[in-house]
């Protein structure tokens, strides 16, 4: 069970990376300002294209699967044995190694368009949400790192701060991404000359438009 354990903990963090910081670059890419062939691709092809980067995730981890992970035992403490899931091999570190590139890689386009995109009048209040989000993410996996390479003396303070850094992010994501929305005063839209209405409808005009473009 343990074992099982280690796979699927690995699989979940990856594909749940995906599923937030992913789909938020594709679409960063999708509603870039630059019409070029790439921006065209994305936008026409946003559900392959997201259902390719799950595969990525679910084939490096296959990969892992197929690893043989080590339980190691670090002390025992009123019958519990404490375990951490190890990668005794070349080839397992490898796959983690590329894994955690790809992740990276996906961050670092997401910042790139974030920059890009910026003053777009559109995404005016989610592009600045989604940085804040990025930041406070990227501060809690630095912190996350440190404590799996260095924190080993309690174990049962290094469980509990592994378990609220997780979920911290997890409720960074959904406070900025998602529920956030539905707590900014009409107030801000004033004061930035935002009519919302307008641009709505100004904005699945341009779709519109872009969607001719594809077609031809």
């Amino acid at each position: 069970m343990t074992l099982f354990k280690c796979h699927v903990k690995v699989l979940t963090l990856s594909i749940g990376l995906t599923l937030t910081s992913t789909l938020q670059c594709i679409k960063l890419i999708s509603n870039a300002p630059s019409k070029s062939n790439l921006v065209l691709t994305f936008q026409k092809n946003f559900a392959l294209i997201l259902s390719s980067a799950l595969w990525i995730d679910i084939s490096l981890c296959s990969l892992l699967i197929f690893t043989q992970y080590e339980n190691k035992i670090y002390y025992k403490n009123d019958d519990i044995n404490f375990r951490r899931c190890e990668f005794p091999t070349i080839f397992s570190k490898l796959v983690l190694i590329i894994l955690i590139l790809y992740k990276i890689l996906t961050i670092l386009t997401q910042f790139i368009f974030i920059y890009m995109e910026w003053k777009d009048i559109f995404l005016k209040i989610d592009i600045k949400l989604l940085f804040c989000s990025n930041i406070l993410s990227f501060i809690f996996g630095i912190i996350f790192i440190v404590i799996c390479l260095i924190y080993n003396t309690d174990l049962n303070q290094y469980y509990l701060l592994k378990n609220i850094i997780v979920f911290n992010y997890c409720i960074v994501n959904l406070c900025f991404n998602f529920l956030s929305r539905f707590f900014v005063p009409l107030s801000y839209y004033e004061k930035n000359n935002i009519n919302v209405k307008k641009y709505a409808k100004t904005f699945n005009e341009i779709n519109d438009i872009d969607n001719d473009e594809i077609n031809d």
